[in-house]
Protein backbone atom coordinates (compact mmCIF):
# COMPACT_ATOMS: atom_id res chain seq x y z
CA UNK A 1 0.00 0.00 0.00
CA UNK A 2 1.45 3.59 -0.95
CA UNK A 3 0.56 7.50 -0.28
CA UNK A 4 -1.40 9.11 -2.49
CA UNK A 5 0.39 12.23 -3.33
CA UNK A 6 -1.66 14.30 -1.49
CA UNK A 7 -1.09 12.37 1.39
CA UNK A 8 2.91 12.09 1.00
CA UNK A 9 2.49 16.50 0.60
CA UNK A 10 0.33 16.09 4.21
CA UNK A 11 2.72 14.12 5.64
CA UNK A 12 5.96 16.76 4.14
CA UNK A 13 3.90 19.28 5.53
CA UNK A 14 3.16 17.41 9.29
CA UNK A 15 7.35 16.15 9.30
CA UNK A 16 8.17 19.49 8.63
CA UNK A 17 6.31 21.30 11.09
CA UNK A 18 7.83 18.43 13.71
CA UNK A 19 11.10 19.17 12.53
CA UNK A 20 11.25 22.36 12.66
CA UNK A 21 10.31 21.38 15.97
CA UNK A 22 12.87 19.33 16.83
CA UNK A 23 15.37 21.25 15.07
CA UNK A 24 14.77 24.09 17.87
CA UNK A 25 15.18 21.07 20.58
CA UNK A 26 18.28 22.35 23.06
CA UNK A 27 21.27 21.08 22.56
CA UNK A 28 21.75 20.51 26.66
CA UNK A 29 18.46 18.72 26.38
CA UNK A 30 18.16 16.08 23.90
CA UNK A 31 20.89 16.62 21.40
CA UNK A 32 24.52 17.11 23.45
CA UNK A 33 26.86 19.70 22.65
CA UNK A 34 25.90 19.25 18.88
CA UNK A 35 22.77 20.56 17.06
CA UNK A 36 21.39 17.99 15.11
CA UNK A 37 18.83 19.08 11.95
CA UNK A 38 17.06 15.92 10.27
CA UNK A 39 16.76 15.93 6.80
CA UNK A 40 13.97 15.08 5.08
CA UNK A 41 13.61 12.03 2.91
CA UNK A 42 14.13 13.21 -0.83
CA UNK A 43 15.44 16.14 -0.25
CA UNK A 44 18.89 15.44 -0.61
CA UNK A 45 19.81 17.57 -3.55
CA UNK A 46 18.82 20.86 -2.08
CA UNK A 47 21.12 22.82 0.14
CA UNK A 48 20.92 22.63 3.54
CA UNK A 49 18.95 25.28 5.50
CA UNK A 50 20.53 27.74 7.72
CA UNK A 51 21.34 26.59 11.41
CA UNK A 52 19.70 28.71 13.64
CA UNK A 53 22.14 30.93 15.91
CA UNK A 54 22.24 30.31 19.42
CA UNK A 55 20.27 32.74 20.57
CA UNK A 56 17.50 31.78 18.57
CA UNK A 57 17.17 27.87 19.80
CA UNK A 58 14.28 27.57 21.91
CA UNK A 59 15.08 25.22 24.77
CA UNK A 60 12.69 22.41 24.91
CA UNK A 61 12.45 20.10 27.85
CA UNK A 62 12.27 16.45 28.08
CA UNK A 63 8.72 16.67 28.76
CA UNK A 64 8.04 17.48 25.33
CA UNK A 65 8.84 13.77 24.85
CA UNK A 66 7.41 10.57 25.82
CA UNK A 67 10.09 8.31 26.76
CA UNK A 68 9.48 4.92 26.42
CA UNK A 69 11.67 1.75 26.67
CA UNK A 70 12.10 0.08 23.12
CA UNK A 71 14.16 -2.73 21.36
CA UNK A 72 16.08 -0.33 18.62
CA UNK A 73 17.93 -1.99 15.76
CA UNK A 74 19.11 -1.21 12.52
CA UNK A 75 18.43 -1.78 9.27
CA UNK A 76 19.32 -0.89 5.86
CA UNK A 77 17.81 -1.42 2.05
CA UNK A 78 19.63 -4.23 1.12
CA UNK A 79 18.68 -7.53 1.12
CA UNK A 80 19.57 -8.93 4.13
CA UNK A 81 17.47 -6.64 6.03
CA UNK A 82 13.94 -6.07 3.13
CA UNK A 83 14.83 -9.22 0.77
CA UNK A 84 15.10 -6.58 -2.26
CA UNK A 85 17.48 -5.91 -4.69
CA UNK A 86 18.45 -2.98 -6.52
CA UNK A 87 15.99 -2.41 -9.41
CA UNK A 88 13.50 -4.13 -7.74
CA UNK A 89 10.21 -2.73 -7.25
CA UNK A 90 10.14 -1.03 -3.93
CA UNK A 91 13.92 -0.90 -3.20
CA UNK A 92 14.52 1.68 -0.76
CA UNK A 93 11.15 2.77 -0.52
CA UNK A 94 9.80 3.34 2.70
CA UNK A 95 6.09 2.48 3.62
CA UNK A 96 5.42 5.84 3.29
CA UNK A 97 6.46 6.01 -0.31
CA UNK A 98 9.72 7.84 0.51
CA UNK A 99 13.40 7.23 -0.22
CA UNK A 100 15.16 5.34 2.93
CA UNK A 101 17.67 7.48 4.14
CA UNK A 102 19.63 8.26 7.52
CA UNK A 103 16.70 9.68 9.86
CA UNK A 104 14.46 6.99 9.06
CA UNK A 105 13.08 4.85 11.03
CA UNK A 106 10.48 1.95 11.07
CA UNK A 107 7.97 1.24 13.67
CA UNK A 108 4.98 -0.84 14.36
CA UNK A 109 2.17 1.48 13.62
CA UNK A 110 -0.16 0.58 16.35
CA UNK A 111 2.76 1.11 19.15
CA UNK A 112 4.16 4.64 17.55
CA UNK A 113 1.84 6.79 14.74
CA UNK A 114 3.45 7.20 11.51
CA UNK A 115 5.05 10.67 10.92
CA UNK A 116 5.94 10.77 14.59
CA UNK A 117 9.28 12.23 15.46
CA UNK A 118 11.82 9.80 17.14
CA UNK A 119 15.07 10.71 19.43
CA UNK A 120 17.02 7.35 19.59
CA UNK A 121 20.31 8.01 22.14
CA UNK A 122 23.24 7.24 20.00
CA UNK A 123 21.74 7.78 16.45
CA UNK A 124 19.75 11.12 16.95
CA UNK A 125 16.48 12.02 15.51
CA UNK A 126 14.24 10.49 13.47
CA UNK A 127 11.02 10.23 11.33
CA UNK A 128 8.70 7.24 11.94
CA UNK A 129 8.12 6.78 7.95
CA UNK A 130 8.42 2.85 7.46
CA UNK A 131 7.12 -0.31 9.09
CA UNK A 132 8.44 -3.78 8.95
CA UNK A 133 7.16 -6.89 9.31
CA UNK A 134 9.51 -8.04 12.45
CA UNK A 135 8.69 -4.56 13.87
CA UNK A 136 6.21 -5.31 16.54
CA UNK A 137 5.29 -3.33 19.07
CA UNK A 138 8.01 -0.95 21.15
CA UNK A 139 10.70 -1.95 18.57
CA UNK A 140 11.96 0.89 16.59
CA UNK A 141 14.35 -0.46 13.37
CA UNK A 142 16.37 2.91 12.71
CA UNK A 143 18.04 2.95 8.80
CA UNK A 144 21.62 2.73 8.24
CA UNK A 145 23.01 3.16 4.74
CA UNK A 146 26.09 0.17 5.19
CA UNK A 147 25.19 -3.12 6.70
CA UNK A 148 28.19 -3.45 8.57
CA UNK A 149 27.34 -0.44 10.33
CA UNK A 150 23.96 -1.73 10.72
CA UNK A 151 24.61 -5.27 12.25
CA UNK A 152 27.63 -3.58 14.06
CA UNK A 153 24.42 -1.65 15.90
CA UNK A 154 23.11 -4.77 16.93
CA UNK A 155 19.81 -4.92 19.38
CA UNK A 156 19.77 -2.98 22.03
CA UNK A 157 17.23 -1.71 24.81
CA UNK A 158 17.14 1.95 25.32
CA UNK A 159 14.01 4.75 25.91
CA UNK A 160 13.38 6.12 23.04
CA UNK A 161 11.58 9.90 23.04
CA UNK A 162 8.59 10.17 20.93
CA UNK A 163 8.12 13.89 20.36
CA UNK A 164 5.00 15.27 21.74
CA UNK A 165 3.28 17.60 18.67
CA UNK A 166 -0.32 18.45 18.24
CA UNK A 167 0.01 17.80 14.40
CA UNK A 168 -2.27 15.21 12.91
CA UNK A 169 -0.23 11.74 11.72
CA UNK A 170 -1.29 9.93 8.99
CA UNK A 171 -2.08 6.29 9.91
CA UNK A 172 -3.19 3.38 7.45
CA UNK A 173 -6.51 4.81 6.73
CA UNK A 174 -5.05 7.94 4.95
CA UNK A 175 -3.00 5.63 2.74
CA UNK A 176 -5.54 4.21 0.98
Amino acid sequence: MRWKPTQRAKLAAALAAAVTAAALVGTSVVAGPQHRLLTLPGTADRPPPPRPAASQLIPVPKSAFRWHEAVVTAYTAGPESTGKRPGEPGYGITFSGLPARKGVAAVDPRAIPLGSILYVPGYGLAAALDTGSAVKGWHVDVFLPKAPVAQAWGHRTLRVGILRTRTPFLNRRDAR
